[in-house]
């Protein structure tokens, strides 16, 4: 009986106790093993979260990792694509590049690290899909790419996005941005027949055209200056120490469209073009502008010229191409209400005798357009008496049948470079790249010192601006300009004349030019505009000021300068940026409807 009660008793602790086990486990936790470290571990040993690896979400479940050699060929010829630039993709500014829509991608993708907004993390083994199949990805972050959609407004794409360098463009697959955390339900895109897909992001419509060769829809990003002014704070160059020498020799550089500082300085010594003897011997200084719009590959061989006989006489050979910008430019209508019209090709003539530059802004890429611009040129050429007798080109719209027998009505000789040979036609391939160089190194300079007001649908100004200083100003080793050696008489514009591109301008009021009283002695007395060059039908002291509030151009001669910018500061930008031109669809610049309907007359401006 006793053995049977301690029995019990000691049943009925274990019952207790196994019960306090399942109701309050953490009491019967073993205690962990206590580590003794000699030297204990300091804050920087401990392993970081943001090294840890991320993985890389999927956006697209169906996508497609394409064969090496089919991904390596498109690959190649995206590459081409981009650095090529007798293209409609050519880039106008620093942050004008262009992204690919891929369905057959997982993920977006970039090759350029400063599209991230934020940290970038290391990544997981991924299988790369679509384009990029085959390539490495060596982070992974969120990069925010800027659009503009087809009302002309900005659509700024926060996105998750692969960091990838050896890709030769970016890609966006359309299904992540429905699949994005803050998206709307019509995110996403249509891809289907026409000329561009469709995609929405947050009620923005975006247009991505499709290539004429491969058929891939592509967009270009919104023109800026980011990556410019990220390349000026990282230059070590300072403008605060410059000399007194140096300061003038970098404003003559600046109003000469960035001529090379050697002939500057050899203009100096010559005493020609009003150039200050004090610069003729100080150091040179180095211009950010340049260093960064003047960049390119180096070439691949001495010589791209084809094997022609030497010109004798002005107009015995002309070379002539066309330019695609691939951003609107604007039009100077000179009256009217502001006009949707938009620039967006550039025909170029060079005499090879003279090297004389006659450039040709138009809206269509025709026949018809491009036979005015041989009109244009033949017209001045008649002014001074000069004959053209040999065309040579592309092929293209140059081969149409009306072109062809255009030349033949006033018994002109024509000849054509190979397909896919352009250094055959070198000389016009040489110019319209040194011409939309200086044009886009005068406009990366105005766009950083007055973003406020300059945009970059200024091309068409700065390339205008570009070839009159061209033509104006002689080359290295030769006395006379190519207007002189063309025409045979003196330019009326000379190198003295010109002033810094884009420049803010004072305006006198019109009551005070015509001599009359103001309203009110407290009134404002002038205007602000921007210089954009000079006029072809007026004197040489008459230059052409763009007013943002009209959006108009007119010639103007009371009137005051600010060529450093002074006057124009952040505090300025901000209400002036309320009336930026704003650029507009595309493909409604294309339809000759909408030229018809708007009624506004509009002139090209023609070569000095």
């Amino acid at each position: 009986m006793k053995t049977s009660h301690a029995r019990i008793i000691v049943e009925w602790h274990q019952s207790i106790h196994n019960l306090r086990k399942v109701l309050h486990p953490h009491l019967f936790r073993q205690p962990r093993p206590v580590v003794r470290r000699t030297h204990p571990l300091s804050s920087s040993e401990h392993v970081s979260r943001d090294s840890v690896p991320r993985s890389v979400p999927c956006f697209n479940p169906t996508f497609q990792v394409l064969p090496n050699e089919s991904a390596s060929d498109i690959r190649a010829y995206l590459f081409a694509l981009s650095t090529s630039y007798d293209n409609e993709y050519t880039a106008i500014t620093s942050d004008d590049e262009f992204v690919v829509l891929d369905s057959a991608c997982s993920i977006a993708i970039t090759n350029n690290f400063n599209d991230f907004d934020t940290t970038t993390f290391q990544v997981q083994d991924h299988t790369i899909s679509g384009i990029a199949s085959g390539l490495a990805a060596k982070g992974i972050g969120t990069a925010i790419w800027q659009f503009t959609d087809t009302e002309g407004n900005q659509a700024k794409i926060p996105i998750q996005c692969l960091y990838v360098p050896d890709s030769p463009c970016r890609l966006l697959p359309p299904q992540q941005l429905s699949m994005h955390k803050d998206a709307d339900s019509s995110n996403g895109a249509w891809v289907g027949n026409g000329k561009a897909a469709h995609c929405f992001w947050n009620g923005q419509c975006i247009l991505f055209k499709y290539d004429r060769n491969n058929n891939l829809p592509i967009a270009k990003l919104s023109c800026g200056t980011r990556q410019f002014d990220a390349f000026c704070a990282s230059s070590s160059s300072d403008v605060t120490n410059l000399t007194t020498a140096q300061r003038k020799l970098l404003r003559l550089h600046h109003r000469f469209g960035h001529r090379a500082f050697q002939d500057i300085q050899t203009w100096a010594r010559e005493g020609v073009h009003g150039v200050p003897t004090v610069v003729a011997n100080c150091q040179i200084p180095v211009c950010q502008a340049c260093q960064f719009g003047t960049s390119k590959k180096r070439p691949h061989t001495k010589d791209n010229s084809s094997p022609i006989a030497e010109p004798t006489k002005p107009g015995e050979f002309v070379s002539v191409d066309m330019m695609e910008a691939g951003t609107p430019g604007l039009i100077p209508f000179t009256n009217g209400c502001p006009s949707k019209r938009r620039y967006l090709h550039c025909t170029m003539w060079v005499d090879a005798f003279s090297k004389y530059i006659h450039s040709h802004l138009q809206e269509e890429k025709t026949t018809k357009a491009t036979l005015v611009s041989k009109d244009s040129f033949e017209t001045f050429s008649k002014r001074f008496d000069v004959s053209i007798r040999h065309v040579h080109s592309d092929n293209g719209v140059f081969r149409s049948k009306a072109f062809t027998q255009h030349c033949d009505l006033l018994s002109q000789s024509f000849s054509y470079c190979g397909v896919g040979a352009h250094w055959q036609n070198g000389s016009i391939e040489r110019y319209i790249g040194v011409i939309t160089t200086k044009a886009r190194t005068m406009l990366l300079h105005a766009l950083k010192l007055w973003s406020g007001v300059i945009t970059p649908e200024f091309w068409s100004f700065a390339v205008s601006q570009a070839v009159r200083i061209h033509n104006a100003t002689p080359r290295r080793d030769k006395k006379h300009s190519p207007f002189s050696e063309f025409t045979g008489e003196e330019n009326v514009i000379g190198p003295a004349d010109f002033r810094v591109f884009g420049c803010p301008v004072y305006v006198l009021e019109k009551a005070l030019q015509d001599g009359n009283r103001p309203s009110s002695k407290w009134s404002d007395r002038c205007h602000l505009g921007v210089y954009v060059g000079h006029s072809p039908y007026h004197a040489s002291n008459v230059i052409l000021v763009y007013n943002p509030k009209t959006k108009l151009v007119s010639p103007q001669y009371h009137v005051i300068l600010d060529e450093s910018f002074d006057t124009v500061g952040v505090a300025c930008n901000r209400p002036i940026s309320r009336i930026q031109v704003g650029s507009l669809d595309r493909p409604s610049f294309q339809s000759p409807d909408l030229g018809e309907q708007d009624g506004v007359p509009g002139h090209s401006p023609p070569g000095p």
